[in-house]
């Protein structure tokens, strides 16, 4: 087995998402944003991106890339799959805002 690492930003000085007057109209209308903001959520890459990109605030944004650029520092993949071998030191999922059993916390 490989060793995973898994990080939550938990609780941070700042709003996690923007506002409905802060998303453009093409965010507002997106139907994956939408669902997942009801829900509190994020269910697969395609929709982590956009929530990383999109709906975060400017704050969260930065805070997220600087801890991804740090833990992806000291990762090496020296992976191929069209052999199927696989070498890497961790597996790396990205940081999430939140745990299943901590949501994010704003702490003013």
């Amino acid at each position: 087995m490989c060793s995973e690492i898994h990080v939550a930003l938990v609780e941070a000085p700042y709003r996690l998402n923007k506002t409905v007057d802060e998303l453009t109209k093409e965010e507002l209308y997106d139907g994956s944003y939408s669902y997942n903001y009801q829900h509190g959520r994020e269910t697969d890459d395609r929709q982590k991106e956009y929530f990383l990109k999109n709906c975060y605030t400017k704050e969260v944004q930065d805070i997220m890339n600087d801890v991804n650029k740090f833990v992806e520092s000291y990762r090496y993949d020296d992976s191929d799959g069209m052999i199927d071998y696989f070498d890497t030191n961790f597996y790396y999922f990205g940081v999430k805002a939140g745990k299943w059993n901590k949501p994010y916390v704003m702490n003013v």
